[in-house]
């Protein structure tokens, strides 16, 4: 740990112009946060989420440390004994990022905005460190495109109706036996009858979005394999399912004898409900190693393991921060955006030749002005 710290602390006081960079890529947040605040301050919105993803991708950058201070020693010694002065990379991903942010802003798509925001912070990092940093840090760059709203408002509300739909197929044939018939729908919630306005926080998406954020960040923060946080994940998903499950249920018992507490446990806080589903998690995975493994499992986990294999390798790049998947990344990015970076190049290009030729004139201008006060002060001298 002092030894960590000991690395990192001079690559901080060396590197203190990132502290203002930082600041300003912080304001540069403000305009994408205006426009995503009425899903992310909504607490039963699917994607209320979000803005924890920053708070994880910091946590995850610590949890990374001492790989980040081994990397920046390998630069450092590069540097002093190989000559390697310069270990920049292009500037493809900063361009297209800032393209990406300048358009967001006609545009006024979050998604666009948000993703170049991403784009702007990984291109940052490849221009000044090179690759070295970049496999680093490429799993918390993988999770930071987590708080990017792949989905329209439209597309995010779809997936809660959805939640929606799985509970109410799943709680009709355990319901019926004891008599309750529910019919549940975008607008309402019916009972025998008795019905209430379907609140958007019983769709219980919410809890299973923040168990993925929660987990995948807490694995990567603990230097867990991608097995276990693909495990750890899907217990949380599980959890927070089972637990928005048991207040549908609830309110399904209350909808008859007392339809205001019905409302009123319906329109609870999806957090209230969330945080114990991960203490749930925490829990399951603490007890499910204890349990004894039926004879029928180990066959059934066999069948699982050569079903999951294929999609094993994929994983572990994108968790474990695998080269491959980043070239691919990139070059998807690349092929996509082409004509803008290729435009953006060119004026980069000519900007650098203008500036060299400003250069030029200002080191001949200089020159001149020299020699025209040396003869002045000869002149001077001979009178």
């Amino acid at each position: 740990m002092r030894r960590t710290l000991g690395t990192l602390i001079p690559l901080l006081m060396k590197e203190r112009y990132w502290s203002i960079l930082f600041l300003v890529y912080l304001l540069a947040w403000i305009v994408p946060f205006h426009w995503m605040k009425d899903l992310w301050l909504e607490p039963f919105s699917t994607l209320a989420a979000q803005p924890f993803v920053l708070l994880g991708f910091l946590l995850v950058l610590w949890g990374r440390r001492e790989h980040l201070a081994a990397a920046w020693q390998k630069i450092q010694y590069d540097a002093r004994h190989l000559r390697r002065l310069r270990t920049e990379g292009d500037l493809t991903l900063l361009i297209v990022g800032c393209i990406l942010y300048f358009f967001a802003h006609f545009s006024r798509l979050a998604l666009v905005g948000i993703l170049g925001l991403v784009l702007m912070l990984v291109g940052m990092v490849v221009r000044t460190y090179g690759k070295l940093i970049l496999q680093v840090l490429l799993a918390p760059f993988f999770y930071l495109l987590a708080i990017v709203p792949w989905l329209p408002e439209s597309g995010t509300a779809q997936v809660g109706l959805l939640g929606l739909r799985v509970y109410s197929i799943v709680l009709s044939p355990l319901l019926r036996p004891l008599g309750k018939v529910v019919v549940a729908t975008q607008e309402s919630i019916s009972v025998n009858g008795s019905t209430i306005i379907t609140h958007p926080a019983l769709y219980g998406t919410q809890g299973i979005f923040a168990a993925v954020v929660f987990f995948w960040g807490y694995g990567l923060y603990r230097g867990y394999p991608s097995r276990k946080i693909v495990s750890d994940i899907s217990l949380g998903c599980l959890a927070a399912a089972l637990v928005h499950l048991l207040r549908f249920v609830v309110v399904c018992f209350f909808i008859g004898s007392s339809p205001v507490q019905a409302v009123t446990i319906a329109s609870l806080n999806s957090w209230i409900f969330t945080l114990p589903s991960i203490l749930l998690t925490f829990l399951l995975v603490r007890l499910l190693p204890r349990l004894k493994v039926p004879t029928w499992m180990p066959q059934v986990s066999q069948t699982a393991h050569k079903t999951g294999s294929a999609f094993q390798r994929p994983v572990e790049k994108v968790l474990d921060g695998s080269v491959t998947v980043g070239g691919i990344l990139v070059k998807g990015i690349v092929i996509v955006f082409s004509p803008l970076t290729w435009i953006a190049s060119q004026l980069w290009r000519g900007a650098e030749i203008g500036i060299g030729w400003l250069g030029q004139v200002n080191k001949i201008l200089d020159s001149r002005l020299r020699k025209a006060d040396r003869a002045r002060e000869q002149r001077r001298m001979k009178k």
